[in-house]
């Protein structure tokens, strides 16, 4: 996945797609100890993408992504997680709808 995805870089994560061979999006999360220390951080940016990944679920295409966490994001608060990932989804839908 990481060799051949294309990758979006957002100011807290960056995300890694590429075409799926399932029937529906697929979602990978990684949250390394070094980028956020506390678990408790940690376990929360995972919460808050899964959730944000399936309210949008039936909107995406079939693909497969994967959501790598950079520095400071644990910092952020659940709103501002939510609106980083919010035109991430629009892009997806956008590049893989011309497919």
């Amino acid at each position: 996945m990481f060799s051949a995805g294309k990758r979006l870089r957002s100011s807290g994560f960056t995300v890694v797609h590429a075409v799926g061979d399932g029937p529906g999006p697929r979602l990978g999360i990684v949250a390394a100890k070094r980028v956020i220390r506390h678990a408790v951080d940690r376990n929360r940016f995972k919460r808050v993408v899964r959730e944000a990944f399936r309210n949008q679920r039936h909107d995406l295409p079939a693909i497969d992504l994967v959501i790598v966490a950079r520095s400071n994001v644990g910092a952020l608060s659940r709103a501002e997680l939510a609106s980083l990932l919010s035109p991430i989804w629009a892009k997806l839908t956008k590049c893989y709808a011309l497919s």
